[in-house]
């Protein structure tokens, strides 16, 4: 349970030494707001990316949620795969299917951790909606 220490060299012991940035200058407020102008137009891309991609990962998880119940039926009524399945292939779909839903957990979880951060920025939070 002892721990060792270890002398630092002179030239270890000055790697360690933290010094000011001096090559970083401070920025104008138009710069900053190129910047987050710049980010913005990325962001958007982004957005625009993702909802491209959830389109087409709708019309997949409309699949499987039709395959899914499919095998609902199939297993109440005691039908192919699962009347004949050995208990190694309903353990792999237990398996496989906790781990599609806490994959499917995290992915919604993360979307609303993005928003949360979004509004928690002062100039990016979301207006409230009047109707």
């Amino acid at each position: 349970m002892g721990m060792m220490l270890h002398e630092l060299s002179a030239a270890d012991a000055s790697s360690f030494i933290v010094t000011k940035d001096s090559s970083k200058k401070s920025k104008s407020k138009n710069a900053l707001k190129e910047d987050v102008g710049t980010h913005i137009k990325h962001s958007l891309e982004d957005c625009a990316s993702l909802s491209k991609a959830i389109g087409e990962l709708q019309v997949e998880l409309a699949a499987m949620q039709k395959n899914l119940y499919t095998k609902v039926e199939a297993l109440i009524d005691n039908k192919k795969p699962f009347k004949k399945a050995s208990k190694v292939e309903l353990e792999e779909s237990t398996r496989v299917l906790s781990h599609l839903s806490t994959e499917l957990r995290a992915q919604v979880s993360s979307v609303h951790k993005l928003k949360a951060e979004i509004n928690e920025s002062a100039c990016l939070k979301q207006e409230e909606r009047t109707t």
